[in-house]
C-alpha cells in the first residue's frame, strides 16, 4: 500500500496548472501565457522590431524572433541574457549557424536565430506591427519609441561611418519612413 501512495503522488506533481506558475514555465499554453511586460522587454522589441526582428504566428499566439548575422554576436548574447533572464526563452544559448556561400563570392555567412517563448499576449505586436503580413510601422510608434528602443534599433540595423549615424529602414515604405 505505501508504495502505490508514493506512485500516486508522483503523478499528480507532473500536472502543471498554468495558474499557478509563472507565464514563462516551460509546456504552459500560449494563451495562459500573458504579461504584464517589463517595459525594459517592451523597448528591446520595438527597436528590434524596426530593425531584423520579426513576429511569426505560432500555435494560439505569437513569438518574437531575432535573425541577425554572427558580427553582431555581443548584441545578440546582451539580448538572449536579458530574455533569459526574464524567463522569456530558453535557457539553451543560441547557436551560430553557416550559411550556404553566396554564389557571387563563395563566402560563408554566419547567422544567429533567437527565439522567445509563444505569448498570448505578443498578439498585441504581431497585431500592431503587420496588415496582412507585410510589416508596417504602427500607429503606437510614436509613443513607444523610447531612448532604449532606438538604441536596440541602432544595434540591430545601424551602423557608424566614421562621420555619421546611419539605420537602415529598407523594409518600410517611403511614406512610412518620412512619418
Amino acid at each position: 500500500m505505501c508504495c502505490k501512495k508514493v506512485k500516486k503522488a508522483q503523478t499528480t506533481q507532473k500536472v502543471l496548472k498554468p495558474e499557478r506558475y509563472a507565464f514563462y514555465t516551460p509546456r504552459i499554453r500560449a494563451q495562459s501565457r500573458y504579461g504584464p511586460h517589463k517595459k525594459e522587454i517592451s523597448d528591446l522589441i520595438v527597436g528590434i522590431m524596426l530593425g531584423d526582428g520579426h513576429m511569426e504566428k505560432h500555435g494560439l499566439g505569437s513569438r518574437f524572433n531575432l535573425h541577425i548575422g554572427a558580427k553582431s554576436l555581443e548584441f545578440v548574447e546582451h539580448v538572449y541574457n536579458l530574455l533569459a533572464n526574464n524567463g522569456y526563452c530558453s535557457p539553451k544559448k543560441p547557436v551560430v549557424k553557416a550559411l550556404k556561400p553566396y554564389k557571387q563570392s563563395d563566402k560563408i555567412y554566419h547567422t544567429v536565430n533567437l527565439k522567445t517563448y509563444t505569448f498570448g499576449s505578443f498578439d498585441y505586436y504581431r497585431n500592431e506591427w503587420y496588415l496582412n503580413g507585410i510589416k508596417v510601422i504602427p500607429a503606437s510608434l510614436e509613443h513607444d519609441l523610447t531612448r532604449r528602443a532606438l538604441a536596440y534599433w541602432f544595434m540591430a540595423d545601424g551602423n557608424f561611418t566614421g562621420f555619421n549615424f546611419n539605420i537602415r529602414t529598407n523594409s518600410f515604405t517611403e511614406s512610412e519612413v518620412e512619418q
